[in-house]
């Protein structure tokens, strides 16, 4: 189960930050800022992509919870076979995101 508080983007760029310039973060009761990831800076990762990146991170638990609501009410999709691929790739992905991939 992943860190349930509501996840935050950081450009820590704005402090001039040279190991990490951006991260994501959350708060949990009773302690500072946690961080859930810390986007290292590697010069052979464009600054646009590495930003990105820590984006897509931070939106993590809103994209899993979306496809998991999404698939709750729309279970009997088997139109034709690229809807039956469509579903199973969500499937699949929330079975990865929940770290139930063989």
């Amino acid at each position: 189960m992943y860190t349930k508080e509501k996840w935050r983007f950081n450009d820590n760029t704005r402090w001039e930050w040279k190991t990490n310039p951006y991260s994501v973060t959350c708060r949990k009761p009773g302690q500072h800022s946690v961080t859930i990831a810390a986007i290292k800076n590697c010069r052979s990762i464009p600054d646009t992509e590495k930003r990105a990146n820590a984006m897509l991170i931070c939106a993590a638990p809103d994209l899993l919870n979306a496809l998991v609501d999404l698939l709750d009410v729309c279970y009997d999709l088997e139109i034709d076979d690229e809807t039956v691929k469509a579903v199973a790739n969500a499937r699949a992905a929330i079975t990865k995101a929940k770290g139930e991939s063989k």
